[in-house]
């Protein structure tokens, strides 16, 4: 890939993240806020504080787009390590998340 093409798709993932749907950051938000409905719903604390943990996502997600915007400007490799590892921390957080959801339902 050029960096042309680099900056282009940087470009592209950040506005899909920032600028795609409801809520933006990739609708995480807007599953915190969902979340949280369904907590005070539910009297449920453990939703509640699942909801606090997507919202933290959100932010997550939300520098993960700023990042790719540096990226697009300035196209390095510790810029592009940064990026990678903020992509396995938002993973990683994310499977925490979704599997005490699956638990917290008791659908297997």
């Amino acid at each position: 890939m050029t960096k042309e093409e680099i900056a282009k798709f940087a470009a592209f993932i950040s506005i899909s993240i920032e600028h795609a749907g409801a809520g933006n950051t990739f609708y995480r938000k807007a599953y915190a806020n969902f979340l949280t409905e369904a907590a005070a719903l539910l009297k449920n604390d453990q939703l509640s504080s699942l909801a606090q943990r997507f919202y933290k996502v959100g932010e997550a997600w939300n520098a993960l787009s700023k990042k790719f915007l540096e990226l697009r400007r300035d196209f390095t490799l510790e810029n592009l390590q940064e990026a990678r590892q903020m992509v396995l921390s938002i993973h990683d957080q994310e499977f925490e998340i979704f599997s005490e959801l699956n638990e917290l339902s008791g659908v297997s």
